[in-house]
């Protein structure tokens, strides 16, 4: 990150941010001084296309987790999601291991929120912040898509297990 920046936002390659989209990510971080991570909404964009998928995330009203008991409260998708700088560095950033181009295919930004939540901070969701997301599938690159999400989940769940026992 730049040397005086406060956040860091971050999107897909196809995907288009709102104009007001960073400003959306200032004010949710300014509504409590704990939060450490905002996702907003990834609107599927609306393209002709046979059948497959187009991933999107529609993030319903603001809402603030803190703790691992409030995650099932709000999701999050990686392509709209801004991250303190602070805490980006307290963290050490995302698990090389997860994410696109790594070997456990996703959930990077699952695994992000889930050890700021562990260290106590809290991650919020804004309606405000919003991309439109033009990375449509076709049946079979969804079937190995949603492969990959299935083991970085995975992942990701037996990582918090094995912290856990450490703990």
């Amino acid at each position: 990150a730049t040397a005086g920046a406060r956040f860091v936002a971050f999107t897909d390659d196809d995907c288009v941010a709102d104009p007001c989209w960073l400003l959306a990510f200032e004010e949710a971080f300014a509504s409590a001084a704990d939060v450490a991570a905002v996702f907003g909404s990834v609107r599927a964009a609306p393209l002709a296309r046979p059948p497959g998928i187009l991933p999107a995330y529609r993030a319903a009203s603001a809402v603030v987790l803190r703790g691992l008991g409030d995650k099932p409260r709000a999701e999050g998708m990686g392509a709209c999601m801004g991250v303190r700088v602070d805490a980006w560095r307290r963290l050490g950033g995302f698990d090389e291991w997860l994410g696109p181009g790594a070997s456990l295919a996703a959930a990077d930004d699952s695994d992000l929120v889930m050890r700021l939540l562990c260290m106590g901070f809290a991650v919020a969701e804004t309606p405000a912040a919003m991309v439109e997301h033009f990375g449509y599938r076709d049946w079979a690159a969804a079937r190995r898509l949603v492969a990959g999400y299935m083991r970085g989940y995975g992942a990701v769940h037996a990582k918090m297990v094995r912290l856990a026992g450490n703990g």
